[in-house]
């Protein structure tokens, strides 16, 4: 059975010095497609590996819907534990995946990625004052799904759960349009997230670096990618 834990709520700077939040992002100016996933081969036999690898586990993402004049485009992102043995998964406020911001590759335009437990997130405008504006709008404006605030607070806390054998950790999130300057332009938007992975009898801890690529083609559809988690050792 699989155990997830709070660890902590870690005190508060916006943009390094203002009390009550931790981490301040804001605008600066300058039919559901096929299941993407990392590539990994066959789950590791036996024993334990000495050290986690891309074998041990699968990073997926899915086009859950488009956008449509009714409801803004969704995406659900998964881990799952593809060894033999128990592993121990630890990150920021939503696994497994907890990253928000997307940045368009050549270029400045942003993408939001909202996931559907957002309580930790709260919407700003672009100085940091907190704003009572839902995080996901309610309608389309000029015909977009747009985040109507400049910025987010985000508070800084960690979840550990352990993952079994089989077993798949994962979530949903909205995509919203942001920092752009047109209606979810054609391109390409990365999202990046580091989450510590390990075998649960092993005390050596290895951090996972995914990315998500979110893609608009001319035909107005999103479509997503999951290039192969980086892995190293991870130290405190």
């Amino acid at each position: 059975m699989r155990r997830r834990t709070a660890l902590q709520t870690i005190g508060a700077t916006l943009l390094g010095t203002v009390a009550g939040c931790t981490q301040f992002d804001a605008q600066q100016s300058n039919s559901p497609s096929p299941e993407a996933r990392s590539p990994t081969t066959d789950a590791p036999s036996g024993s334990p590996l000495p050290k986690v690898t891309t074998d041990a586990f699968e990073f997926t993402a899915t086009v859950l819907q488009q956008a449509t004049a009714e409801h803004p485009a969704r995406f659900r992102l998964a881990f799952t534990n593809t060894s033999e043995s128990e592993l121990s998964l630890s990150g920021g406020p939503i696994l497994p995946f907890s990253s928000i911001r997307g940045e368009q590759q050549d270029g400045d335009e942003r993408l939001l990625l909202i996931p559907d437990e957002r309580d930790w997130i709260t919407p700003t405008d672009g100085d940091g004052n907190v704003l009572d504006v839902p995080l996901i709008p309610q309608s389309r404006t000029n015909g977009c799904w747009t985040a109507t605030y400049d910025g987010t607070l985000r508070k800084q806390t960690s979840l550990h759960t352990q993952v079994s054998p089989g077993e798949t950790v994962s979530h949903e999130y909205t995509l919203l349009n942001w920092a752009t300057d047109s209606c979810l332009p054609a391109g390409t938007w990365t999202f990046t997230d580091e989450q510590v992975v390990s075998w649960e009898d092993q005390a050596a801890e290895f951090e996972a670096s995914f990315e998500i690529s979110v893609h608009r083609g001319s035909d107005e559809t999103v479509a997503v990618d999951v290039p192969e988690p980086t892995i190293r050792k991870h130290t405190q």
